[in-house]
């Protein structure tokens, strides 16, 4: 808000200004018509040039004050548009990133990722398209935990850098685009035109000779000079006519929004950096000891003075000298030379825009910390007889070691069981159960987990443990109960922890891990594909995620809702086995309480939690607690008397 405040003020201080200088001006303006019309009364004409230069001189003086002014209220409408972010105001008024919805991903369709509301919008400040590609790459791709931490003291440091944020996201007004990544690297790297020594000499030779010509013709020598020099050269650019067009129409897309990324980059230059990241970005941007902004603004210079050629007046002098082919051998010559460091530009500035996406967000949020990343440590699958550290329920229902409720009491890490026994926190498995591809800790320990597009007066935090045995949870509960947003919570925080960001959570401590969720299933009329379908073929797709590098997330929601029960509990019971053999953790839930049998048939690796709801005056309420257990009560009868079905 103290900027808000700060930026109005200083606007009205430039507005001030601009109608001082206005009303001097007009003053000037007013003395030179009254003294123009005192020259028909015999005063010297020269006189009134005086307060004319007064009138003409300060015009540029004005428009740069006119420039801080909108700049100044630019500032104090992204301040505003911060505070709108904080106030859970802000879905719609940011870039949705909506071009990277398309395609096929584990995760990105089923945890609001892109689109109206969606994370992607509530993250980017990025201001070139590289830089939503880069943070829409880290979003939908995890990172290794090495390169996590590195991120992450990126973040750390551009946090509390309000005014290079500030700069960046006013540099070129009302544009929100750049050099688009992939056409100008592959410009950048096409194969070069070789340019001899001795057509660099021709053409500036033709182009002399042509000029010689044109003196002698004004001279009054005659036009056969002129003539003969515009026909050579004529045939020797006709010579060079397929290379010349392909250089001048192929740099035509690239030279798009090219001043936006000029200015990013000088802005980015102007900074000196700490984090080893930052400061390794910022050294590899020089090339033959000029920063990118200036070869890239040589470029764009290149680019003006061959579009200069289009000009009506211009166009006669510039088919004389070549003008466009020695504009081709110099935007190609650059391209030789600084091209090569296209691609390394680029990838710095998306990175930069990325890391200050995530520094915005950062401080924003400040109670939002980093996770911590385990090592990863893995070894292939060796058939071994035991699950490290599993609990086992004597006469009862297996839970997790620690759930949550929130803004209410801890569940304690030993829970009374069915029957009344107290539940140990570990106890061997026996009877052969294969021990994960992925040993060491695979692990998702979360406390006061929330969801990041929450307010955060309806954020209900949860405290959630994998895989300290189970490493899966049966979640039960009826629609609306809150099992979905259970598991894009989880979903969320994960790939927000292994792109670089700060996590909604009190903390969180996890193993590098990828995704896998079917929350979002829906058929498809083109493809002729039913939900069901559609779903088995998303649950297969995380399956072969298991054969990556990295253990799998799985979050099924709802899962195999498309068959009737038997088929259901048969189905689920096999993939939940085959993920857990495959060294994968995660949830399932399930309205079908038939499912919840499948933690007495995998126990200790698998445990059912619940959702309650309540029917209080005919309406259904929840209270989003996850308890340990099964749901051991329905409503459903009940809610559709309470509307007048006859049931």
């Amino acid at each position: 808000m103290r900027r808000v405040e700060a930026r109005l003020l200083e606007a009205a201080n430039h507005f001030a200004r601009f109608r001082r200088v206005g009303f001097v001006r007009l003053a000037f303006l007013g003395t030179a018509l009254l003294l123009f019309m005192l020259v028909l009364f015999g005063l010297p004409w020269w006189w009134a040039l005086i307060p004319l230069l007064g009138f003409v001189v300060p015009a540029p003086m004005q428009q740069q004050i006119q420039e801080s002014r909108r700049r100044c209220e630019r500032a104090a409408q992204l301040y505003q548009r911060g505070l709108e972010r904080l106030d859970d105001r802000w879905a719609g008024k940011g870039a949705t990133g909506e071009r990277f919805i398309a395609g096929d991903h584990p995760y990105k369709d089923d945890l609001d990722f892109f689109g109206r509301g969606s994370l992607f919008e509530l993250l980017s400040a990025a201001r070139t398209q590289v830089g939503e590609e880069t943070l829409a790459r880290w979003l939908l791709t995890p990172a290794a935990r090495d390169e996590v931490l590195a991120r992450q003291a990126g973040v750390t440091e551009l946090r509390p850098n309000l005014d290079l944020r500030e700069d960046l996201a006013l540099l070129g007004e009302g544009v929100h685009t750049g050099a688009e990544a992939q056409t100008l690297t592959a410009w950048a790297s096409e194969p070069p035109w070789l340019i001899t020594t001795a057509t660099s000499w021709t053409a500036h030779v033709l182009a002399g000779l042509a000029l010689v010509g044109l003196a002698l013709w004004i001279l009054g020598f005659g036009w056969l000079p002129l003539l003969a020099a515009v026909l050579l050269g004529q045939i020797f650019a006709f010579r060079l006519r397929k290379p010349v067009q392909h250089v001048t129409q192929s740099v035509d897309v690239p030279s798009k929004d090219l001043e936006l990324l000029v200015e990013v980059l000088r802005r980015f230059e102007r900074e000196s950096f700490a984090s080893p990241r930052l400061r390794q970005l910022r050294s590899e941007l020089s090339v033959a000891g000029l920063p990118p902004s200036a070869q890239i603004a040589k470029l764009k210079r290149l680019i003006e003075l061959l579009d200069s050629r289009r000009n009506i007046i211009f166009a006669p002098f510039a088919t004389i000298v070549l003008w466009q082919v020695h504009c081709a051998f110099a935007i190609e010559t650059w391209r030789q030379q600084s091209g090569p460091a296209v691609a390394r530009w680029l990838a710095a500035v998306g990175e930069l825009e990325a890391l200050s996406s995530f520094a915005r967000y950062s401080f924003e949020h400040p109670n939002d910390p980093f996770p911590e990343i385990v090592e990863e440590r893995r070894r292939p699958h060796t058939g071994g007889m035991s699950v490290p550290r599993p609990i086992t329920a004597t006469g009862g229902t297996p839970v997790p070691r620690s759930i949550t409720a929130t803004g209410g009491t801890p569940v304690p890490r030993s829970i009374t069981a069915t029957g009344g026994t107290p539940v140990p926190r570990s106890i061997t498995a026996t009877g052969g159960t294969p021990v994960p591809r992925f040993i060491g800790e695979v692990v998702f320990d979360g406390k006061d987990l929330g969801h990041p597009l929450l307010p955060e007066s309806q954020n209900v935090r949860t405290d959630l443990q994998l895989p300290d045995c189970p490493s899966v949870l049966i979640v039960s509960g009826s629609n609306m109960s809150g099992k979905s947003t259970l598991l894009r919570t989880i979903g969320t925080n994960a790939v927000l922890a292994l792109a670089g960001a700060p996590v909604r959570a009190r903390s969180l401590r996890l193993s590098p891990l990828q995704v896998g969720a079917s929350i979002r299933i829906q058929d498809s009329l083109q493809a002729g594909a039913s939900r069901f379908y559609a779903e088995i073929t998303r649950l297969k797709e995380i399956v072969e995620l298991t054969n990556g590098p990295l253990p799998v997330l799985f979050l099924l929601d709802e899962i195999l809702h498309g068959t009737n029960s038997h088929d259901r509990k048969i189905g689920a019971e096999g993939l939940v086995k085959g993920l857990l053999d495959r060294g994968a953790i995660g949830l399932v839930t399930t309205h079908d309480l038939a499912l919840t049998q499948i933690a007495e048939e995998l126990v200790p690796r698998v445990a059912n939690v619940h959702f309650e709801d309540h029917l209080e005056a005919g309406k259904m309420t929840f209270d989003y607690l996850l308890r340990p257990g099964i749901l051991e009560k329905s409503n459903a009868l009940e809610l559709m008397r309470s509307v007048g079905l006859d049931v």
